[in-house]
């Protein structure tokens, strides 16, 4: 049996659009602008999570180190009161 009729064979002058080639540029282009979309979605999607992401890793950064501070200053002031 042969493949001839599901993929064109490759060759050095071998064209996309011969008669062999079962696609046409409106197929191609009814497939691909699609998965273009669908793609270019996903990365905005992912792109706009990272940047959450990394916004809230940052704001919990600052709480960390404010929290540090704050019981550095507490520790500091029970110290003092307990005349250590």
């Amino acid at each position: 049996m042969s493949n001839s009729r599901l993929c064109p064979p490759i060759s050095s002058g071998h064209r996309l659009h011969s008669s062999r080639w079962p696609f046409n540029t409106a197929d191609t282009a009814a497939i691909v602008t699609p998965l273009d979309n669908a793609v270019f979605g996903f990365f905005n999607e992912y792109t706009s999570i990272e940047n959450r992401l990394n916004n809230d890793y940052y704001e919990l950064l600052h709480e960390k180190e404010r929290y540090k501070a704050i019981s550095e200053e507490l520790d500091s002031t029970f110290q003092e009161l307990s005349g250590y």
